[in-house]
Order: C-alpha cells, then sequence, then structure tokens
C-alpha cells in the first residue's frame, strides 16, 4: 500500500462538483472509507467498526469543504446522507450547468 495522499482542493461551491466528487472519492478509498457511501452497513462489519469508519468518513469530507457548506450540511451526520445532499444541492441538471458543461466541452 502506497502512502501517497491526494491533496482534494476546498470546495466552495463555485467550483467544478463532479470533479471535486471523485477527488473526494478517491481519497475516501485510499483511506478505506468508502464503503461509508454505501446506504446501509456491510454484513460482515460490527456496528462499532462501521460507525468508526462513517465518523472518519464523515470528517474526511467535512474538512474538504469550505466554512459555508460545512455549516449548511451540519446535521448530516450519516455519510450516505451528507453525499446525497451536496449531490442534490450541486449537481443540478439546470439549464446553466449543461450550458458551462457544453462551454467546457467545447
Amino acid at each position: 500500500m502506497s502512502n501517497l495522499r491526494l491533496v482534494v482542493e476546498i470546495f466552495d461551491g463555485i467550483v467544478h462538483f463532479s470533479m471535486w466528487q471523485g477527488e473526494v472519492l478517491v481519497s475516501l478509498s485510499q483511506e478505506g472509507l468508502d464503503i461509508a457511501i454505501e446506504e446501509e452497513k456491510l454484513e460482515d462489519l460490527e456496528y462499532k467498526d462501521w460507525s468508526i469508519i462513517n465518523r472518519l468518513a464523515n470528517g474526511t469530507i467535512r474538512s474538504c469543504l469550505f466554512k459555508e457548506q460545512k455549516y449548511a450540511f451540519g446535521n448530516d451526520t450519516s455519510v450516505h446522507k451528507l453525499w446525497k445532499a451536496l449531490e442534490d444541492k450541486f449537481m443540478k441538471k439546470s439549464g446553466q450547468n449543461k450550458l458551462l458543461m457544453e462551454k467546457r466541452l467545447f
């Protein structure tokens, strides 16, 4: 296993969310915490271990958020709920987002 750690840019609500989300997912994977994004605890994990993984993953994600986003999503203790709430807010398929994606594509 490598000691290489990915440095994730702090998400301020302006940078491209899906790129940031991918970087956070890689960071969680490197730490073995990506399973916390699943909605339910894996059967082969004890509740205590699942709770620790969830807490560490939650801290990792929150450490990659700008102050305003940390406070906006402060009530989410489940990583799955936090991840879903971030997606719902920042991955909207609005006309403006589609136009921005097309602009970047061309």
